[in-house]
């Protein structure tokens, strides 16, 4: 069977504050990265480090939205950030299919432009193994 790709429109998220942003545009999930564990030993045959998995760091969820001072879902997620609130992250798919963890709100910019609207940059980072999509 051939892999389809999957349209995002549609898609929501409810973050640590347990509010769903207004304005969400973009997303990126990073689920870790596993650390490298050398492992190399004095004699060897060649000169060729030799490592293996170590522990995983969980990564970071990140999300564009058109911001809004004004907005009361913006408000919430810089209360939870300087509050350094960890709770549970959810982001749900088309067809109900959703990823969760555990995080807390890392960093959240503001960007505008003379003549274009106001954005902003939500990250995540996770605590923890997340769930993966199901």
């Amino acid at each position: 069977m051939a892999l389809r790709g999957v349209f995002a429109k549609g898609t929501t998220i409810s973050v640590v504050a347990a509010t769903t942003p207004v304005g969400v545009t973009d997303f990126e999930v990073d689920f870790g990265e596993v650390e490298d564990e050398e492992d190399t030993e004095l004699v060897t045959a060649d000169s060729y480090k030799t490592y293996q998995p170590g522990w995983i760091e969980p990564g970071v969820a990140t999300f564009k939205i058109f911001y809004s001072d004004i907005e009361t879902t913006h408000k919430a997620i810089v209360t939870a950030l300087q509050g350094k609130t960890v709770g549970t992250t959810t982001i749900t798919f088309p067809g109900a299919r959703t990823i969760a963890f555990s995080g807390y709100v890392k960093s959240f910019k503001v960007t505008g432009q003379v003549k274009g609207y106001m954005t902003g940059s939500v990250s995540i980072k996770m605590s923890g193994k997340p769930t993966p999509p199901a």
